[in-house]
């Protein structure tokens, strides 16, 4: 990984796709790369399809384990930004990832963070978001430490892999009639998890991209299509420039 992030760093690569440890990454990569303005920690961010076809964006998922509500509320304007530069989003809505939506459950930590964000003017913030209402499209963003978003993401892949065993069950009990096995095949492609792997490291002037350990030959070429579409997007340089703007406006 550090000889992949050196010649990132020297601009003898264009992009880094890892399947290791995450730790490592994150700490390689602050010692390799530039931050992106106002940022000191880099965070992995996991786009998620909701019901409606629309995008949110869920950080931090597995780098910062334990965050301070200022290092929550920078995620917030990385997300914010990403939203904006790549989403499209106007003013994306932001949430914190908490065990209820009232104003006195969860930790101290995402409770001062809140405060943070409702008094920030860069930032949409629409309240606290349970983890069963990620897919309802009340949020462009939802921030996390890394420990509640990891858990949260893993989650959602165990369930995925759960519904796409369940269809491949019911395709090979022989599900009678062409548009019905069509359908079961069509869910049990959209259920598998080798296409939804990669998952961003933003914060930082490069495209790192995470994959999963456990990612097969489809997983990891799923990852090195998300750095490409980064690439082409280019997204870190629209990060920073909004990230930019947004640190001159406050």
């Amino acid at each position: 990984m550090g000889r992949a992030l050196t010649l990132l760093a020297n601009k003898q690569v264009d992009a880094v796709v890892s399947a290791g440890n995450t730790a490592a990454l994150m700490a390689l990569s602050r010692r390799f790369l530039p931050m992106l303005p106002g940022i000191d920690r880099p965070a992995i961010v996991k786009p998620l399809t909701g019901r409606d076809g629309a995008c949110c964006w869920l950080l931090d998922v597995g780098a910062n384990l334990n965050c301070t509500p200022e290092r929550l509320r920078q995620f917030a304007h990385m997300g914010t930004a990403l939203a904006q530069a790549v989403g499209g989003a106007a003013a994306p809505r932001v949430a914190l990832l908490n065990v209820g939506a009232e104003h006195s459950k969860g930790p101290h930590t995402i409770r001062r963070a809140a405060e943070l964000l409702e008094g920030d003017p860069a930032i949409h913030f629409v309240g606290f978001l349970e983890a069963n209402g990620l897919f309802d499209g009340v949020a462009d963003v939802v921030v996390a430490d890394g420990f509640a978003g990891n858990v949260a993401l893993k989650a959602i892949e165990g369930a995925a892999g759960m519904a796409e065993a369940l269809l491949r069950r019911e395709l090979a009990s022989g599900a009678q009639g062409a548009p019905l096995r069509g359908a079961l095949e069509r869910l049990t492609a959209a259920y598998n998890p080798q296409h939804y792997n990669g998952a961003s490291l933003i914060g930082i002037r490069g495209v790192v991209v995470k994959s999963h350990g456990g990612a097969d030959r489809t997983g990891f070429r799923h990852a090195v299509a998300q750095a490409h579409r980064e690439l082409s997007g280019g997204v870190v340089e629209r990060l920073g420039a909004s990230l930019a703007a947004a640190a001159v406006d406050t």
